[in-house]
């Protein structure tokens, strides 16, 4: 009997397993009860009219804070700015400029910025009432604080698969307790880590100012009760420039920060096996291993929906299949990035990937 091609299905079970072992073991942490801090939200805005509004509200709807609502309309060509004065009288403060990217949209925010715990958030970003108040209670031990980052819900295959996604995303968060990048949807900074290291221009500004901070010991956490939502591509098409662009920017920041890329070969190596199983397993006729892992996927993942409440049950238990989607998209673009992330073709591509870091 040939044993070697079921060892990477003893391998992966294993770490699902130790996963799921972990997570559980890890209490989820009671909200701060302190109440009354001052709060500047900073919100880039660009074409942005159809949500806007909802993230304004849930910013004001917030618990326990006093929040300071700025949102920056960066040269909007549609209704932003009218949505954004229709808030006036709920205090809200509108910043406008031109067109400059959403890098230099959140600078000029924080530069209106008053109070000293600032949180930023993307313009469809919807955050739960203690949200803030969680976030800027965990700026006492923290120089920069990411939220738990689930994805609102619409119609469509991508939105099931990008939710389930997002909550395995948290489930890692929560048992490794910190993250690669402080999320631009919904992340927290002391003002003064802010004024003393801005964002920079790229595609992807919210993990290259990770990765600066991070070269200058900055604390940086995680609050895994600091919910916020978010929209998502709501086609494969769009879902594929965004993840493209996620790839690309992230391979071509780590070439120019002098960041080793083991991190993104080691990704692509992980996607790579949890695509090979499946061929593996019709080639050795070992289909009960692969429903078995299935079976595996789908329990972590129930069990991760039902503590982060940022998918449902039913799709959690076919994860395994939409897993492998994931890999095969993550795969994919993780090799166009390595690909093109030449110094020439990294400034073409920021050239060309201008607005959209505003998705």
């Amino acid at each position: 009997m040939v044993i070697w091609p079921y060892i990477p299905f003893i391998v992966v079970a294993v770490l699902d397993i130790v996963l799921l072992v972990r997570y559980a073991a890890h209490e989820r942490p009671v909200p701060p009860s302190r109440t009354g801090q001052r709060v500047s939200v900073i919100i880039p805005a660009y074409n942005a009219q159809d949500t806007i509004s909802d993230t304004v509200a849930s910013v004001l709807s917030s618990r326990g804070v006093h929040p300071e609502v700025i949102v920056v309309d960066d040269g909007s060509t549609d209704g932003t700015r009218d949505v954004i004065t229709a808030h006036g009288d709920d205090g809200a403060i509108l910043i406008s400029q031109g067109h400059a990217g959403k890098w230099a949209a959140l600078n000029n925010g924080v530069s209106h910025a008053t109070a000293d715990a600032v949180v930023t958030l993307d313009a469809d970003t919807i955050v739960s009432p203690d949200t803030l108040r969680i976030l800027a209670c965990a700026l006492d031990d923290a120089d920069a604080v990411a939220g738990a980052l689930m994805v609102e819900r619409e119609s469509g295959l991508q939105n099931v698969i990008q939710r389930q996604e997002h909550v395995r995303i948290a489930m890692h968060r929560m048992v490794e307790g910190t993250v690669n990048t402080v999320s631009g949807p919904i992340a927290a900074f002391r003002r003064s880590v802010l004024e003393k290291h801005p964002f920079k221009a790229s595609p992807v500004e919210d993990f290259e100012h990770t990765a600066r901070l991070r070269g200058e010991n900055a604390r940086i956490a995680y609050a895994p009760a600091a919910t916020g939502y978010t929209k998502m591509p709501t086609t494969w098409t769009n879902y594929w420039s965004q993840r493209l662009r996620w790839s690309v920017g992230t391979a071509c920041e780590m070439r120019r920060l002098g960041l080793s890329r083991r991190g993104l070969v080691g990704g692509m190596a992980v996607s790579a096996l949890d695509i090979a199983l499946v061929p593996l397993a019709l080639w050795y006729h070992a289909y009960a291993l692969l429903v078995l892992l299935a079976c595996i996927e789908g329990a972590i993942q129930v069990v991760g929906t039902r503590r982060e409440r940022g998918g449902d049950e039913v799709a959690a238990c076919a994860f395994y299949p939409q897993l492998v989607i994931l890999a095969c998209i993550a795969l994919a673009t993780n090799i166009t990035a390595l690909a093109v992330s030449s110094s020439r073709k990294c400034n073409n591509y920021y050239k060309n990937n201008h607005d959209d870091a505003h998705e």
